[in-house]
């Protein structure tokens, strides 16, 4: 089998998961999870994708697949241009989804700018409990069954009413 075959075998699969990621199958049981796992990892890993298919792409070409005009090797380059182009538009919309989701957080805590900047500290420790409008009654105690039972609460320091807590 030459190099063109290859490079039209690649092109189908790279459109073929393209666009299952951007047009997933939902109606066939076991089909639609492969479908998601698929169109999961190839929009989570767009540019590696990408990367991947251009290196794949090049050694063949390097081989010889566009060489004496061959038909398939010129058609699976054209599906690799379009499973690229496609490849970009889940990487761009990614990115924008990152932004509707910043814009969303600033509108529900108030703010009219987007991004909240992040200290080391909380990258460190991204779950700590200390923070200072968040307040804990520690050791409380209770008996049930026979048993003696102990948690920590945690609220909120201004106790609105309906307001959730922790109980831990």
């Amino acid at each position: 089998m030459s190099a063109a075959w290859y490079l039209l075998g690649l092109g189908a699969l790279s459109l073929l998961l393209s666009l299952n990621a951007r047009f997933p199958v939902q109606r066939f049981g076991g089909l639609s999870l492969v479908s998601f796992f698929g169109g999961w990892l190839t929009t989570e890993l767009a540019l590696h994708h990408l990367m991947v298919q251009l290196g794949l792409a090049g050694v063949l070409i390097y081989l010889g697949a566009l060489s004496d005009f061959s038909r398939p090797g010129y058609v699976g380059a054209f599906l690799l241009v379009i499973s690229w182009a496609q490849l970009m538009r889940l990487h761009r919309r990614a990115a924008l989804a990152e932004h509707a989701l910043d814009s969303a957080l600033a509108t529900l805590r108030g703010e009219s700018e987007g991004r909240v900047q992040v200290g080391f500290g909380e990258v460190w420790r991204p779950f700590s409990l200390r923070h200072r409008q968040v307040k804990v009654e520690r050791r409380q105690y209770a008996t049930h069954g026979g048993k003696r039972l102990h948690a920590h609460v945690y609220f909120r320091e201004d106790r609105p009413k309906n307001a959730p807590v922790l109980v831990f």
